[in-house]
């Protein structure tokens, strides 16, 4: 259908036997030992960032009833210190820079 010609004369191939071809290369795939240093690192930076993630929102959470509880008559003083020590908080769990792709050429 694409041009390339089927060295199968019948044109067909069952999915058994291309399943099993696949099967039995994607099983004798080794990587090096230094990969698994690698994915550790990077599976406990994800959840580092995810932890952030869960902070940010929360802080921004509390942030968004003190901002109720200040419409609704709580003292302006009080307001302003906790909103103050809330974006304080927030600075804190800035959006680190994510290393999406890793650098795994130099351990192939």
């Amino acid at each position: 259908m694409r041009g390339i010609p089927c060295p199968n004369g019948k044109g067909i191939v069952r999915a058994e036997v291309v399943e099993a071809r696949i099967e039995q290369i994607v099983t004798s795939l080794r990587l090096p030992p230094s990969w698994k240093a690698l994915i550790v690192e990077y599976l406990r930076a994800s959840q580092g960032r995810e932890q952030a993630a869960n902070e940010r929102a929360r802080l921004r959470e509390r942030l968004r009833r003190l901002q109720q509880l200040y419409l609704d008559g709580y003292s302006e003083e009080e307001y302003r210190r906790e909103k103050e020590a809330i974006l304080a908080a927030l600075e804190t769990v800035a959006a680190t820079p994510e290393r999406e792709v890793l650098a795994l050429g130099d351990h192939v």
